[in-house]
């Protein structure tokens, strides 16, 4: 079980580092095409593609945050059901050095044996709890929230800029203090 939990977590690590790769190139696609293409045409429109860029980062995000809820959710359950020992987990997992160390401290110190998290194992995580007793599953909701407010903010701010429509700037205002609002949530 020791050798289940450890490729999971290798598993999900190597699955966030190709996501990440992933957004990389995706971004780099989307600015560069955006930027030649304005430059080609000698028009500043295409120059709004560059607004994908916050849809591909927050995709990415949600995406990554999921496949963190589903790995903890998972070493929680061997931990609960099938008596994972997490303190020999935490040290054997720590000794690899051929991972992505700050990816797996992340993910590790949600398992911490002093923090609260890893050692109660009366909460309820397991998968298809009600959405505000996860953390995880919040931050899920608040990143897509955030995004969507963003992502609209920002076309308004093209459309009103590209067609002097300056009535579009007022929701765009409204949208990007809501998305401050969000983000001390």
């Amino acid at each position: 079980m020791l050798l289940e939990a450890i490729n999971l977590t290798l598993r999900t690590i190597e699955c966030r580092a190709t996501l990440y790769r992933d957004l990389l190139v995706a971004v780099s696609l989307v600015s560069v095409t955006s930027v030649l293409t304005a430059l080609l045409c000698w028009r500043g429109l295409p120059v709004a593609g560059l607004i994908l860029i916050v849809p591909l980062a927050g995709g990415f995000l949600l995406h990554d945050t999921r496949r963190v809820r589903w790995w903890f959710e998972a070493i929680l359950q061997m931990r609960r059901e099938r008596g994972l020992d997490t303190e020999l987990f935490l040290e054997t997992i720590g000794q690899f050095k051929h991972v992505p160390s700050r990816s797996l401290q992340g993910m590790l110190l949600m398992l911490a044996p002093d923090e609260g998290w890893g050692r109660d194992s009366e909460r309820p995580t397991v998968p298809g709890e009600s959405w505000p007793a996860s953390p995880l599953r919040a931050a899920e909701w608040r990143i897509l929230a955030a995004t969507t407010v963003l992502t609209v903010a920002l076309s308004c701010l093209a459309v009103a800029a590209a067609g002097w429509r300056l009535w579009l700037l007022v929701p765009a205002g409204g949208l990007a203090i809501l998305c401050g609002f969000l983000r001390r949530r």
